[in-house]
């Protein structure tokens, strides 16, 4: 098998010494727990509450204009290793997120573990939440 580590049009090899120190910024400020090689995309967003918990693998990729929420009451989002989350995706979660070794997420992708109920007699910000873990 012939060795491709080094591909001009990978976004892994583009701008390699500003994507490798603004990786490093967003993994100090925003994960809890982070291996080695990844790479976080300039346009890449996260809103986190102040009891959050964002974890990722090793060799894992996310992609330009994601969008991260972790909102109350106890969120948690894992990613494991060599995983690749495509452009324009949105992780919301509430409870749990885990995505798994070797998973590939295309573009413009939503996972969301919360949802508000339907009940006719009550007005939506009356509606309970619904929410559910999530495993990929």
């Amino acid at each position: 098998m012939e060795n491709y580590s080094f591909d001009k049009a990978s976004y892994r090899n583009r701008r390699g010494l500003i994507n490798k120190f603004r990786t490093s910024y967003k993994i100090y400020r925003y994960f809890n727990k982070a291996g080695k090689n990844n790479l976080i995309r300039p346009n890449t967003e996260f809103r986190l509450t102040d009891n959050s918990y964002l974890e990722i693998g090793n060799d894992s990729t996310i992609q330009d204009y994601c969008f991260f929420q972790l909102t109350k009451p106890e969120p948690r989002v894992i990613i494991g290793n060599h995983v690749v989350i495509g452009r324009h995706n949105i992780i919301a979660a509430k409870s749990s997120i885990s995505i798994g070794d070797d998973t590939i997420i295309g573009p413009y992708v939503q996972f969301i573990d919360h949802n508000h109920g339907y009940e006719k007699t009550k007005l939506m910000r009356e509606q309970p939440a619904i929410i559910k873990k999530i495993t990929v």
